[in-house]
């Protein structure tokens, strides 16, 4: 995933595979210095609900198809970071108690330098 510094993203994931009767209650993105860094080292940190809110939502929460859509909005101010490549982990809590991080929300973020375009 690519992010422009200084800019905003909605970062959407998937949940699949839920076990029947299962819904999303909490989902948290963190993006982190490096792959080994603990959540508390985050340098950006969402938490989503099924209520809209700035950080997002979850929809489609308890669909029988065993998803879950998660959208979570990464403003201006969260992105004012230097650049460098940051790393991505998403987290779910769902309606059973189960904390479950998805393995293929672990991804590489690139931030990059806003460019800046000059005119005469």
């Amino acid at each position: 995933m690519t992010l422009i510094a200084k800019s905003s993203k909605t970062v959407k994931v998937t949940v699949k595979d839920m076990p029947a009767a299962t819904s999303v209650e909490t989902a948290y993105l963190m993006v982190k210095p490096t792959p080994e860094s603990v959540d508390a080292d985050a340098v950006i940190t969402k938490t989503i609900t099924a209520t809209a809110t700035s950080s997002g939502q979850v929809t489609d929460d308890g669909d029988p198809s065993g998803k879950a859509q998660l959208s979570f909005v990464i403003t201006t101010s969260d992105s004012d970071l230097p650049p460098k490549t940051y790393y991505m982990a998403v987290k779910v809590i769902l309606s059973s108690g189960a904390a479950v991080e998805l393995p293929e929300s672990r991804r590489p973020v690139s931030l990059l330098n806003a460019q800046v375009e000059r005119t005469s």
